[in-house]
């Protein structure tokens, strides 16, 4: 927990994107402050804030908003979902990445393999046509790298070209190349521009 001072409130906020404690394991003093806002969970704290639509997940290090969808399809219909359900905001600042989660560090990839719980799952990783990597929200490629093996990506049968998170040993988030056309759940993203997001409190 960190604690930030807003108009002379206390208000708690949740590092860990694993677990939503309930507000009855915080300390007393804490939770009884915010027990008075009607909060049950850190999560509801954010919504609260609106920096997340309901049902997505804030990641407080890069202010992305994510949501694992747990409807298996392949990653082409997932790709495409993730632009359809994030939202768009038609006045004032855009709202940008609306894509599949596309981590570019390990505590990026962490929080997926956390959100995901370790699940096989889409992610915005793509082969194009000559056999180089990107990223479908447009990020530089290379920035950092998971792949399950040194040997990966393979392109197994000349047809792997879309990539899972949580292949191989669990709790790793390691990755795998896959056929598009396989199905498994999926993680997308999104950034709004438009709100405001706390990183770092001291």
């Amino acid at each position: 927990f960190q604690l930030l001072l807003t108009f002379g409130k206390i208000i708690i906020l949740c590092i860990t994107c694993k677990d939503f404690l309930p507000i009855n394991h915080w300390p007393k003093i804490f939770w009884q402050k915010l027990h008075i806002l009607g909060l049950k969970t850190c999560h509801e704290y954010w919504i609260l804030l609106g920096v997340c639509l309901s049902g997505w997940t804030l990641n407080t290090d890069n202010c992305r908003c994510y949501k694992f969808v747990t409807k298996s399809t392949s990653w082409t219909e997932a790709s495409k979902d993730c632009q359809e359900i994030a939202p768009v905001n038609r006045f004032g600042p855009p709202v940008t990445a609306r894509h599949l989660a596309a981590p570019q560090n390990r505590e990026e990839n962490d929080f997926l393999c956390n959100l995901t719980s370790g699940k096989y799952a889409w992610i915005g990783g793509f082969k194009f046509a000559d056999g180089i990597w990107g990223w479908t929200d447009g990020q530089k490629w290379g920035a950092y790298l998971n792949w399950r093996k040194p040997n990966e990506p393979n392109n197994r049968l000349g047809s792997e070209n879309s990539m899972v998170i949580n292949w191989g040993e669990r709790g790793q988030g390691l990755w795998n190349d896959s056929p598009y056309q396989n199905r498994y759940p999926y993680v997308c993203q999104y950034l709004d521009l438009g709100k405001n997001c706390v990183k770092n409190l001291f």
